[in-house]
Formats: C-alpha cells, sequence, structure tokens
C-alpha cells in the first residue's frame, strides 16, 4: 500500500478501518468526552491507535498497541493526557517490557491540556506497543 497522495485517499483508508473495527465502549466507564482527547498522534495520519486496554498483570497499567499503515517510515509523538503516568515502556507482544521511553513534558503542553509525550519512530508496517505505567489510586 503506497502513502495517500491527498486527503481523499486517507478518508477512505479512515472509513474502510471504521467499518471492519466498530468502537467498542465500556458502559461503566465515564470517560465522557475527556476520552477522545487521552491520547492523540501528532505528525502522521498514516499511525493508528489500535488497542488500549489494561494490562493482564498489572491493574495500574495500560497497553497501548500502535501501527504504521502507509508503508513508510516516520516519526510522531505520541500525546498522552493523564496526570498519574509514572513510566512508558516498550514491550513486546507478551507485555514484557524491552526498554523505558523517555516521558517528556514541556510548559506549552499545558496551555494545549496535555501532560506530556513520548517521540515514537516507526518502520514501514512497524507494530509497536507501549505500557503505561500509573499511580496507583
Amino acid at each position: 500500500m503506497q502513502r495517500p497522495c491527498n486527503d481523499l485517499n486517507l478518508s477512505v483508508m479512515r472509513a474502510a478501518y471504521e467499518f471492519n473495527n466498530p468502537a467498542r465502549f465500556v458502559s461503566c466507564w465515564r470517560g465522557g468526552n475527556k476520552l477522545s482527547s487521552f491520547l492523540k498522534i501528532e505528525g502522521s495520519e498514516g499511525i493508528v491507535i489500535d488497542i488500549v486496554k489494561p494490562a493482564e498483570d498489572d491493574h495500574n497499567t495500560l497497553v497501548i498497541r500502535l501501527y504504521e499503515s502507509f508503508g513508510g517510515g516516520i516519526s510522531v509523538k505520541l500525546i498522552i493526557n493523564h496526570s498519574r503516568i509514572i513510566s512508558v515502556d516498550l514491550s513486546d507482544g507478551l507485555e514484557r517490557t524491552v526498554c523505558s521511553l523517555p516521558f517528556e513534558t514541556n510548559d506549552s503542553s499545558a496551555s494545549a491540556g496535555c501532560e506530556g509525550f513520548v517521540s515514537l519512530n516507526f518502520r514501514a508496517f512497524e507494530v509497536k506497543t507501549l505500557l503505561l505505567r500509573l499511580s496507583a489510586l
């Protein structure tokens, strides 16, 4: 698949993905409108956030799975709007930590309503699994 050359091709890809993978909502979670701004990709429309789920072994960890969908290398920022973040780790498919990623914050992120970001480099069609470790309530 080649990188889309215009917004129309991108819209078709997004519509096809949304048609084949309808959103699933948990009725007891009261995220409201804030849920849509919890995670945001800056730098490319070709990075897809595929899964956000609790980790199997730790209830204070979220698993975030992303992949590159256009078939080219790209550098992006994953902007995370969450106040309980302890660390962000790159993991393998079995949710085991491979390495820790620098979680960066800056003064301009406060005005944009986000807590910080992680810089990620993707190769063609690469899948990345991140562990977002949160402080206990």
